[in-house]
């Protein structure tokens, strides 16, 4: 899905990664986890695809993480920009924490 020139970029950090091949390392690597530790909820932020983020503590609960915006284009995903904020959850109505999904064993 990502195009070969996608860029990965999340505040409040100052760097970003570009290249599908290097943008997937990195998710894989620091990112992504084991299935479960994260919940997305689909949205709109400013007119763009996104989705509010929620992760999984080491008690189970997935507390508000932030938002991600992703910018498709008819190639794949050119963008993906995380918005490390927890706040920015309730901005868009959503609870802190995510009310519908069970604990983990």
């Amino acid at each position: 899905m990502l195009r070969a020139d996608a860029v990965l970029e999340a505040t409040p950090f100052p760097g970003w990664q570009s290249g599908r091949a290097m943008c997937l390392h990195v998710l894989g690597t620091y990112v992504l986890g084991t299935p479960g530790d994260w919940h997305l909820v689909p949205t709109v932020a400013n007119g763009q695809s996104a989705a509010v983020v929620y992760h999984r503590d080491a008690l189970g609960v997935l507390r508000a993480d932030g938002v991600v915006v992703v910018a498709p284009t008819a190639a794949g995903i050119a963008r993906v920009t995380k918005f490390h904020d927890p706040a920015l959850v309730t901005v868009f109505g959503l609870p802190d924490p995510w009310p519908h999904a069970p604990l983990r064993d």
